[in-house]
Formats: structure tokens, sequence, C-alpha cells
């Protein structure tokens, strides 16, 4: 119930102060951020019962330019549940309003307004040099939300893809072994199984294949999968009675996804190896 308070709260607070910097944000503290959110209510309370309304009508705008970004901290969505790049809309938003309560300003609190613009403008400076110093390639960008989220599974999976099937296989494994079901556990148990498979095995590989398909068994999964499994059953003739029923939840998947007749006559022949007549006439 406090979630989207919370997000509500740390956006704002991104607003003034965007570190630390991270591509994948999962989690955030919800009792902080809430009484964050709390607080600024009590303020915007306070100023529209003294009859002063600037503040807290520029606060609202801002909270409705990054509304849409709210629902989505409640359920996995997108990439993350939490992200800085949801509230750029909200910038311009706060420059009208720096501009616009600068301009009704006494010429003290003027004054006052201007080293508080200058020091925004210090803060937003130094947050985009070192987002475009630390996040200036691919490998960088990945490695550094790594470093910041060890055990998360989405970032895992991304760094090891950059770096490549050898260098990222460190990276997939910790995944698989740390990471959650949600956050594309799946992907590298596949990225695994592959590499296993390449390398001549046989119950690991078909083995991470099962768990892969258990967690999501969608169409891109199951062409990932029967690019690992057909090449085993080729290379292994004995074993291919034990992958069939595998093989053929694969195709039948992967058809669902992306009809096409190399699926269609994969079934007939895998049914027609089971003696499955009525399967193969479908």
């Amino acid at each position: 119930v406090w979630t989207l308070p919370a997000a509500a709260g740390f956006y704002l607070k991104k607003l003034a102060w965007p570190f630390p910097l991270n591509f994948c944000i999962t989690e955030i503290s919800i009792p902080v951020y809430t009484g964050v959110f709390i607080a600024l209510a009590l303020l915007v309370l306070g100023l529209v019962l003294r009859r002063r309304y600037g503040i807290p009508v520029w606060l609202l705008v801002a909270l409705a330019s990054f509304a849409p970004a709210l629902p989505v901290a409640l359920a996995d969505v997108a990439w993350t549940r939490y992200a800085e790049r949801y509230p750029y809309l909200s910038v311009p938003v706060v420059c009208l309003s720096a501009g616009s309560l600068y301009r009704k300003a006494d010429p003290g609190w003027a004054r006052r307004l201007s080293v508080l613009g200058v020091t925004f403008l210090i803060i937003l400076g130094t947050g985009t040099f070192f987002r475009v110093h630390t996040w200036q390639s691919k490998e960088m960008l990945w490695a550094d939300t790594v470093k910041k989220n060890p055990d998360n599974g989405k970032a895992l999976y991304k760094y090891g893809s950059v770096l490549g099937e050898k260098a990222g296989l460190v990276y997939f494994k910790r995944a698989v072994e740390k990471a959650r079901d949600r956050d594309w556990r799946d992907y590298s148990m596949l990225a695994l199984a592959h590499d296993l498979a390449q390398k001549g095995g046989l119950e690991a590989p078909v083995g991470l294949v099962e768990k892969a398909l258990a967690i999501r068994s969608d169409p891109e999964n199951c062409r990932q999968a029967l690019a690992i499994l057909v090449p085993i059953a080729g290379q292994h003739p004995e074993k291919e009675p034990g992958l069939r029923d595998l093989l053929i939840q694969c195709h039948e998947c992967a058809y669902s996804g992306r009809p096409g007749p190399a699926h269609l006559f994969a079934l007939f022949s895998l049914h027609r190896n089971n003696a499955d007549q009525a399967n193969m006439l479908k």
C-alpha cells in the first residue's frame, strides 16, 4: 500500500539529488521514501494553509509529469521497477518552476534562489559528467550495473551477453546460482546450456534446458532450447528417444509464436518415431 507514495518520494528526491547513479534499480527503502513523500506533503499543506501556492503547484506539476511511471513500481512490467530516466520529463518542470519562483520572489529571496539554482545546476552537471564517463560503452555500463547489483539476474545476464559466451560464463553461472527466477535466470541457464552442449555435454545442458523452460516456456526460450537440443539429439542418436517429449514441447511452443513448415515437419517426424499416428495427422 505504501509502494506508490514511496515511489513518488523516490522520484522527487531524484530530481533534487540524482545520486547514486544506477541503471538497474529494483528495490528502494519503502519507509525512507514514504517519509520523504509525507514530509513534502506536509510542506505543501502548510504552504497552502498560508495561501502560498507557488511551490505546491509546481510540486504537483512535477508529480504529474512522472505519474505514468508510478504503476511500474507495482509489478515487473518493465526492465526495472525504478529508473532515474522515468522523471526526465520533470526536468523542464523544475527549470520552469525555478524561473517562475525567481521572477516572483522578493529581492532578498531572489539572491537565495540564485544560490540554490547554481547549486542545483552543479549537482545536475556533476551527475551528467559521471553518467557520461561511467556509461560511455556497453561494457562499462554493465560492469558498473553489476558492481552495484551483484546478485541481479538481469544485470548479470546482460553483462555476460556483452562480454560474450566465454568471458561472460562466470556471470551466467552467478545468475543461475543467486538470481531470482523472475530476473531472467532462465536466460542465463540457456546460455550455460549452450556452452556445455558445445563442449560435448549431454545430461548437464539438457537439465539446464528443462529448468529454464520450467521458469518460462515461451516461444523465444523454446527456440533457444531447440538450438541446444537438436544438435545433441543428432550427435547422440541413442539419446534421441529420451528427448522426444522435450523436443515436441519446444517445437509446439516455437510454432505457436512463429508458425513455419520446419516446426511442422519436425513434429511430424517426432510423432512418427513415437508411432503416434493421431498427432502425426494434425
